[in-house]
């Protein structure tokens, strides 16, 4: 899905919000190189899809870009958070704990978090949204807005970049 149509499907699901404070996104690491290292970066497909996910975001108002401590979200996240002028923060917290930090500094957002596919359901939980039920390995164009300014939070599942085949 292009950021237009990402975009355009934030407007016709009613999500106003997302450009809006209290805001969360949230994205497994784009697609990884095979390269047999224990922290590999993004394969030639990653980078555009990490290209794909800033040009998505580019009229979101990042405040903050979050990501785990592993070269492959970083490399995700570094596009967004060049245009935006921020560091990509990482981070090695359980999601407990960065759902708390979140929902707390929901006036430093919108912010978008990097994650990996057993992380991100964890901390979707963790916000009181509910997680997938799977989320297959060759999945990598899901993209997670939660609106903490509403209880329970009001989310959607977009799509963004290239469609993923094993989605």
């Amino acid at each position: 899905m292009t950021h237009r149509r990402l975009l355009s499907a934030a407007l016709l699901l009613g999500l106003a919000a997302p450009l809006s404070a209290q805001t969360v996104w949230l994205v497994r690491h784009a697609e990884k190189a095979a390269d047999g290292s224990a922290d590999p970066g993004l394969s030639a497909a990653g980078q555009r899809r990490a290209q794909a996910l800033a040009e998505a975001l580019a009229g979101a108002g990042m405040a903050r870009v979050i990501s785990s401590d592993r070269r492959r979200t970083r490399d995700t996240a570094l596009p967004l958070a060049l245009q935006r002028g921020l560091a990509v923060q990482p981070t090695a917290a359980p999601a407990a704990v960065l759902a708390a930090e979140l929902t707390a500094a929901a006036a430093a957002s919108p912010v978008l978090v990097v994650g990996h596919s057993n992380t991100v359901p964890a901390l979707l939980q963790a916000l009181g949204v509910p997680p997938p039920a799977e989320w297959p390995d060759a999945c990598y164009d899901r993209l997670y807005w939660v609106d903490l300014a509403t209880t329970p939070p009001r989310w959607a599942l977009l799509r963004y970049g290239e469609p993923s085949p094993g989605c």
